[in-house]
């Protein structure tokens, strides 16, 4: 008897054993991973493929804004909804080809605010990329607004 219950212990052993290190192995995976997964160049480059994005989201969008002056709030806003629509996919895309998601990307920035600066300063032509693609997204924004303004003001 006294055979069977060591052998019973060391058999609850070893599985407890395998079942610790299986859940630290997976806690190492799913926490250090997407923290690691992400440099701080590859964070700056993915903003500037981000907003090269926008550019091309916030373009059409100008265009689908101008085509439907003559529409229905409603209908503009649903258009405008759909290019927005078309263009989630790529965003997911382009942060899945950089291993990392929109929330790990967002906190980033937060835990690396000082190393992505420093980045920027030693990297101007990147940082003036960046700007001058968030300048051509203002700029189609401010289309989109100004068709969306005729609206409010022909509804009141």
């Amino acid at each position: 008897m006294r055979f069977q219950f060591v052998s019973q212990a060391v058999g609850h052993t070893w599985v407890w054993l395998m079942v610790s290190v299986m859940v630290a192995f997976l806690s190492v995976i799913l926490v250090a991973s997407p923290a690691m997964a992400l440099t701080v160049e590859e964070y700056c480059t993915l903003s500037r493929d981000l907003m090269a994005l926008s550019v091309q989201e916030w373009q059409e969008k100008a265009q689908v804004a101008g085509e439907n002056q003559d529409t229905s709030g409603e209908e503009l806003s649903g258009a405008l909804q759909a290019v927005e629509q078309t263009y989630r996919p790529q965003q997911e895309q382009l942060y899945t080809s950089y291993a990392t998601t929109y929330d790990d990307y967002m906190r980033f920035m937060g835990a690396n605010s000082r190393a992505v600066n420093r980045y920027f300063e030693s990297n101007p032509g990147l940082m003036d990329e960046i700007e001058d693609l968030g300048g051509q997204v203002d700029g189609y924004a401010q289309q989109v607004e100004a068709v969306m303004e005729t609206k409010r003001e022909a509804m009141q």
